[in-house]
């Protein structure tokens, strides 16, 4: 280990009263911005990811992605796993840099080596979709359960799907059922829709309209846009509610059908 300079030292201890006054919370960084600031100009290295993130989300100081990514580039190369996981996601997204997904993905894999679970959940769609790197499903797989088994609601969704698709690993509804559940819990929009087509369709579970809507209305408040197209199905068909032609019009207008498509399931030529 290198040893301490004097400046590293003084860098530490104003990194750690930024830290009491904020507490270490994300919401209250800005409050101490300038102290994180300054003990990021000497090199504190969780100092420059706490600068990244304020910069990034206009804690204490006006919005700068240019700037988020400059700092999340100065901890992550000093080892900060939190910091490759934000300067990732830039890159993959092309907020403040050029868009480099090889370069996402190899920020994405050393972070998720520290077990971070949003780590592996990019990773993971990284490998899902062949972006910046080869296509391979089963370790998406696996990358997904990593994080799911860690609470991450958006892999808990994915390894749900990955189930009941049987993407990269063996079709399984019950498991499908499970995972999306346990993402239901937290009300995460899609788990609920997919729970909802379950239902509907009676895949594992009885088929059930009545329970289909109600998921379907739950997915809906939650900004799922195809809850809303589902729901505007329904009452245009009456499969589970009671048919009303201004409900289903005013769904699918949520869903931003378009007008064609608005008439054709209203005339019953498409049952969604």
């Amino acid at each position: 280990m290198a040893p301490r300079t004097k400046l590293s030292k003084q860098a530490d201890k104003l990194f750690d009263a930024a830290q009491k006054i904020s507490g270490g919370k994300h919401d209250r960084f800005g409050k101490a911005f300038g102290l994180y600031h300054n003990a990021a100009r000497m090199g504190q290295p969780d100092a420059c990811h706490v600068v990244g993130y304020c910069y990034g989300w206009g804690l204490g100081t006006t919005i700068n992605k240019r700037l988020a990514v400059k700092w999340y580039r100065r901890s992550a190369e000093s080892g900060i796993p939190e910091a490759a996981l934000e300067l990732g996601t830039c890159y993959a997204r092309g907020i403040g840099t050029r868009k480099n997904l090889a370069l996402a993905v190899r920020l994405f894999t050393y972070a998720s080596e520290f077990g971070i679970a949003e780590a592996q959940f990019r990773l993971a769609d990284a490998y899902a979709h062949g972006e910046g790197v080869r296509r391979n499903r089963p370790r998406a797989f696996r990358l997904y359960r990593a994080a799911a088994i860690k609470g991450d609601t958006n892999a808990e969704t994915c390894v749900g799907y990955c189930y009941f698709y049987g993407e990269g690993v063996k079709r399984d509804w019950r498991l499908a059922h499970k995972w999306y559940s346990r993402a239901a819990k937290k009300v995460d929009s899609h788990a609920l829709h997919n729970l909802g087509l379950m239902a509907k369709h009676g895949h594992y579970v009885k088929q059930d309209m009545r329970t289909a809507i109600a998921l379907f209305r739950r997915a809906a408040r939650a900004g799922h846009i195809g809850a809303n197209f589902q729901l505007g199905v329904a009452y245009a068909h009456g499969t589970g509610v009671k048919r009303d032609l201004t409900l289903a019009r005013k769904f699918l207008t949520l869903a931003e059908a378009d007008a064609f498509e608005i008439n054709a399931v209203l005339k019953g030529i498409t049952d969604g």
